[in-house]
């Protein structure tokens, strides 16, 4: 397991392919983005030493996941100790690491964030839940449980990446906002700097040394099968481990350093029964590897730093203090050799104020945005952008806001950088002179895979004295059909019941507003109970569509206007039971108003925020029932303490305001979160409501990026049932178990105990119903 979380969270990355896209589409706008060149050799532009008179110091950080933050402790000696760093070289970790200090942030803050618990977050194997779109959520929701499969050009793909960038977009994004530009020059850095990269299609390696600079950690530490590669200028890259793990011939090469320090990260030992799975195999092959480059490497530095980290693995973001101590000792241990370079107190003052004079400003105010975007929709998305972002200040936040709503719909990934434009009659600005960027330029990118999606899970509901369900769905996505943010959306569930049902969304303007048409037909079998026995089975047939017309306002609130035809049929399979309609065929329309909210940032055990759903209106021209109006209305907020644990308070209400319709289209109660010592479905009626207090107990964390955790569960719950024939029926239960929340699902296994001798077990999983 540690050598799969290992692959699993070996590196860091910023998510999204399309980072790559920056430096080989040509912008809407006619007139180009200026780069800087990207000549492989030293250049003259480089920052001389200060003071002068010295050596020039590189120093080369070697990729190796978490081991990686060894290099900061590495740094934190040399800054205390007065030995300046001219030049680094970082290839993946090594690359984020050097990055970090190379754009001037302090030991401190590089400290305070990789001790905090951000890191673990930061890698999940699907895109966190507060950043997707409406539709996405809705998807995440009703099926927690899907694998997706993408079947671009009528292939089925399962990927080409375990782990999801989603997380990592806006953390390099942030860390590196003043240096998020098109026109950066690395050598132009506080610190001149330079990440390493594979080049998958010439099997060499690839220097960065201008552009964006959270896209160049991106390329270099996209490792093959984990993070998606990056694509550019007809090249595709992966984490620069695999040729070059420790760039010394970089400082020296390309950066022209005189004092070449290397810091090496030990491999782990490789155990017998790592060689029994085809994962052990692959991540020892794949270390083998990087070991051939990194002795080359290792001969080219004049001083090698070896940090003993070899008790650790590259999944351990957790052991970050030790780590870090671990770095500090290696520099330490090597104090005689590295004290000769070691500068006065004056010197030091004079070295960090010239690295402090080459900080970049933030971007200012925005006058023009662009679309850089390989598909079809540039116009649209221009002016969508322009509208929300041009002629305002910069602002990371509103910026972020709108290039997540993008990818959070999940037909394309996207990045933004920002830029300045060419000095005036188009000669280039000089490398020392800064231009505050004024210009933002977002960059679009239909997925490697994708759309088409399909989307495949499974459900079961087990629960003693009861029926056990099995259902299993496919989901049918296609985004972008006939026009951008348009979708066709079809869902099959089969096995215990079948629903077929088919929805074309349609935006009919850029703020939001939209036509929904759907079709669908269900076929469901009812159970009717009496005194905790069935006595008969029922089925339910419906077919129908429905138009729908709303309005999503942002990625967590729609309304819509949505008005229901369909035709019913409702009859007795087995058994007898004293339903007020024993047969039943007609039609059934309703109308009315639906809105939802949700602010929850998970769509199982959500550590906080609340969920709003509702519905009024009225159901009328329905067969055996007279016109009346009708609500329902879920609600769900959760509150987490200390940490460890989440207290949920949630309920729904369902009425007919005691109208005697007709009873296949009445309310139920029973079964899993509605009324867990009961049935399912129970108890029916034109009236119901149901109210339930949950905690859970995070006792156990998942492997990073597998799931949210193992949670000790229990709660209570009182539901009440009414109809106009039969008097009110109140139930109360307390119930308790295990949850496991992963990215399969929700697992779920307990016990309920409630009132009139209601008992159960109950196992499921899928939904958490």
């Amino acid at each position: 397991m540690s050598i799969l979380r290992a692959l699993l969270v070996g590196s860091f990355c910023l998510c999204d392919v399309s980072f790559a896209q920056q430096q080989n589409v040509a912008p809407v706008d006619s007139r180009p983005i200026e780069r800087p060149s990207q000549q492989s050799t030293a250049r003259s532009g480089l920052p001389a030493a200060i003071p002068a008179n010295r050596p020039l110091i590189g120093l080369a950080l070697e990729g190796g996941g978490a081991l990686g933050l060894a290099h900061i402790g590495v740094l934190e000696w040399f800054e205390e100790n007065h030995i300046p760093v001219d030049r680094i070289a970082g290839t993946s970790m090594g690359s984020l690491v050097g990055a970090m200090y190379a754009s001037g942030q302090s030991i401190a803050a590089v400290k305070k964030l990789v001790t905090s618990n951000e890191f673990n977050d930061m890698f999940a194997l699907r895109p966190a839940y507060s950043r997707l779109g409406f539709r996405r959520r809705q998807d995440r929701s009703e099926l927690p449980q899907a694998i997706s499969l993408g079947l671009m050009g009528g292939r089925v793909s399962f990927g080409n990446a375990l782990i999801s960038d989603d997380r990592l977009d806006t953390f390099l994004t942030d860390e590196f906002v003043s240096y998020n530009s098109a026109n950066l020059d690395f050598d132009q850095l506080p610190t001149a700097f330079r990440a390493v990269a594979t080049d998958l299609t010439t099997l060499k390696p690839k220097v960065f040394q201008s552009g964006s600079l959270p896209f160049a950690v991106r390329t270099s530490i996209a490792i093959p099968g984990v993070f998606q590669p990056v694509r550019l200028d007809g090249h595709i890259f992966v984490d620069g481990a695999i040729v070059d793990n420790l760039p010394v011939d970089v400082l020296r090469d390309d950066l022209g350093a005189q004092v070449l320090i290397a810091v090496h990260l030990a491999d782990a030992s490789f155990a017998t029964n790592d060689a029994a799975s085809l994962v052990g195999v692959f991540a020892r092959a794949y270390q083998a590897g990087t070991a051939r480059n990194e002795d080359v490497s290792r001969g080219q530095a004049n001083i090698v730093l070896l940090p003993d980290v070899a008790k650790f693995t590259s999944a351990e973001y957790d052991k970050s203090a030790l780590l870090i101590a671990a770095g500090y000792r290696a520099a330490e241990a090597q104090r005689s050799t590295l004290s000769k370079y070691r500068l006065s107190d004056a010197d030091w003052k004079l070295y960090l104020e010239d690295r402090d004079s080459r900080r970049r400003s933030r971007p200012g105010f925005i006058r023009k945005v662009i679309v850089v975007n390989e598909t079809s929709h540039a116009v649209p998305l221009a002016k969508a952008a322009n509208s929300e972002l041009a002629n305002k200040p910069f602002e990371e936040e509103r910026t972020d806001r709108f290039v997540t709503g993008l990818r959070g719909e999940g037909g394309t990934t996207a990045f933004y950088e920002t830029f300045h434009e060419p000095t005036s009659g188009g000669s280039a600005t000089p490398a020392h002179v800064q231009l505050q960027d004024d210009g933002l330029a977002i960059h679009l990118h239909p997925n490697w895979d994708g759309p088409p999606y399909l989307l495949l899970g499974a459900d079961v509901v087990a629960m003693t004295n009861n029926v056990t369900s099995s259902i299993y769905d496919i989901r049918f996505v296609d985004q972008n059909l006939g026009g951008y943010g348009s979708e066709l959306r079809s869902t099959v569930r089969l096995g215990y019941l079948t629903h077929i049902d088919t929805e074309y969304y349609r935006p009919i303007t850029s703020n939001g507003f939209f036509l929904q048409p759907h079709l669908s037909a269900n076929r469901d079998p009812i159970y009717m109970w009496a005194n905790q026995k069935r006595v008969s089975e029922r089925q339910l047939q419906r077919a129908g569509g429905s138009l729908d017309a709303g309005w999503t306002v942002n990625p967590r609130l729609q309304f819509a206007l949505t008005y229901a035809d369909s035709e019913v049929r409702w009859k007795l399979i087995d058994g007898a039971d004293d339903s007020p309609n024993q047969h039943l065929s007609g039609t059934s329309q309703q109308a009315g108003v639906h809105f939802s909210y949700s602010d929850a940032v998970s769509a199982i055990a959500s550590p906080y925020g609340i969920h709003v759903e509702g519905f009024v209106g009225a159901l009328f021209h329905t067969a055996d029932s007279p016109n009346t109006p009708m609500a329902n209305i879920q609600f769900r907020q959760s509150w987490t303490i200390a940490q460890r644990n989440t207290v949920s308070l949630s309920g729904d209400a369902n009425t007919y305001f005691r109208a005697a319709v007709a009873d296949p289209f009445r309310y139920t109660l029973g079964g899993p979160l509605r009324l867990y010592a009961s049935s399912v479905d129970e108890y029916r009626g034109t009236d119901d409501a149901i109210g339930r207090l949950v905690y859970l107990r995070k006792i156990a964390m998942l492997p990073t990026g597998i799931g949210e955790g193992v949670y000790l569960t229990g709660g209570y719950e009182a539901g009440n049932v009414w109809s106009p024939e039969a008097r009110s029926i109140l139930r109360q239960d307390a119930f308790g178990g295990l949850l496991l929340s992963t990215p399969l699902g929700a697992m779920t296994l307990g016990g309920a105990v409630g009132d009139a001798g209601h008992r159960k077990l109950f196992f499921t999983f899928g939904r958490l119903f």
